[in-house]
């Protein structure tokens, strides 16, 4: 189940374009698990990486919280950063901690966020959300 889990979340970071509503098209590059070096070049990109695991046993069924970290990077202009920064954070949170995105899903909870603004002669954005996600898993 869980590797289900963490599939549909990777399908709904995928989601976030303009065409679908959303301020940026930061999901049309998803990445799990990737780590973005000081002289990252590369296009804009999500990376995310399941840490740790909580369960609890309910009858047959195993209830089960999975801690998550997402980062999201982007190029922006000195002029832009703000609201780049803003945009990209809500994107993110809309995704992932407001839209229905799997049924096996009870909820989704942000747990913490941050904003980090790098500029070695190119301004970039790095954005993360880290976000609990309950769901689950009938027992065998």
């Amino acid at each position: 189940m869980r590797l289900a889990i963490l599939q549909s979340l990777q399908t709904q970071l995928g989601t976030i374009t303009t065409a679908n509503g959303y301020s940026t098209d930061i999901g049309q590059n998803v990445e799990y698990w990737d780590v973005y070096p000081d002289d990252y070049n590369g296009p804009p990109a999500i990376a995310f990486r399941d840490t740790d695991t909580e369960y609890e046993r309910i009858n047959q069924n195993y209830q089960q919280k999975v801690n998550v970290e997402l980062s999201a990077f982007s190029w922006t202009t000195k002029e832009n950063k703000l609201v780049d920064s803003c945009n990209l954070l809500e994107d993110l949170y809309q995704a992932v901690v407001v839209e229905p995105w799997d049924s096996n899903v009870i909820a989704v909870r942000a747990m913490r966020d941050s904003k980090i603004i790098a500029a070695k002669g190119k301004q970039g954005i790095l954005v993360e959300l880290s976000v609990e996600i309950e769901y689950r898993q009938r027992g065998r």
